[in-house]
Order: C-alpha cells, then structure tokens, then sequence
C-alpha cells in the first residue's frame, strides 16, 4: 500500500526531452504560494526542495536528473517560468558582458534545482499521486520526509 502525496507535475518544452519532472508539495501551502503570496518560503512549499525526473511520467519511476539534464531540460525558461523569445541555438554558449559568469560548482547546481522547481511550481499541474516505495538503502531521511528521498516509485491518482 502506498503513501498518497501531492505533487506538481511539468514536462518541459524542449523538443529534444520526453522527461517530465516532479516536485513534492505541501497542498496548503502551495495553493497560498500559487495565490499570489510569494513570501512563503519555498522550503514551506516543496518538500526536501527537490526535483525528480522520469522518462515514463509521474506515474513510474522517479530519479534525481544531473544538473546537465535540468540546464538542457528547462534552457527555454526564464527563472520565472516564462518562456524565452526565439529559438536557442544550442552549439553557442552565451557571452558575458561582465567578467563575473554567476555561481560555480554545488552552489551553481542549487541554484539550477531552486530555479526548475520555481518554474515546475509555475507551469505545472496539481495531482495526487501514491508512493509506492522509496528505494529502499538510497532512502536519506535526514534530506526529507523520507517518501521524497531516493527512487520513488509511484501509481496514479
């Protein structure tokens, strides 16, 4: 028997990925966030802030994706969910007018995570969805609820 958990659902734009990505909310929470109040703390919102991503959608395997899969995955956004102007060109990379190109290593991929959570919190959709196990020995309690950590296997609403 399975644990139901409210998530919210994206599968980005890109042409090239058939992931969708997933995000634990707490419903109440969420839904005042959605409202408008932007001063709930995400860390209110999203449960262990994090971001999973499966190839067969909400309803199978979930999977932490690399932050080589969010860049690509959600390159078309703007971190507040809007959808950028023209087509992307992947073979360039952006030019900086500034010497400083933003964060480096973990720091940079937080800030990659916070930004596609932001825009799954943006553009997704609210559904009810059953844990069905948690990956066993890749389960990290002290990261979360513990139903959020690790391979998530779920089933429909």
């Amino acid at each position: 028997m399975g644990h139901e958990i409210d998530i919210v659902s994206f599968r980005p734009k890109s042409g090239h990925s058939t992931k969708e990505y997933m995000v634990v909310i707490n419903p109440d929470e969420y839904k005042k966030w959605k409202a408008g109040d932007k001063t709930i703390p995400l860390v209110q919102v999203v449960d262990a802030m994090q971001i999973f991503s499966s190839e067969t959608g909400s309803q199978g395997k979930w999977l932490t994706p690399s932050a080589g899969e969010i860049a690509s995955d959600f390159d078309d956004y703007h971190p507040d969910g809007s959808l950028k102007e023209g087509v992307h060109d992947a073979t360039k990379r952006e030019e900086h007018d500034d010497e400083e190109e933003g964060p480096k290593g973990r720091k940079a991929k937080k800030v990659l995570e916070e930004t596609a959570i932001l825009i799954t919190l943006e553009r997704g959709r609210l559904q009810k969805s059953k844990a069905i196990g948690t990956g066993g020995f890749d389960m990290q309690t002290s990261k979360g609820s513990g139903l959020t950590t690790g391979n998530i296997g779920t089933s429909g609403r």
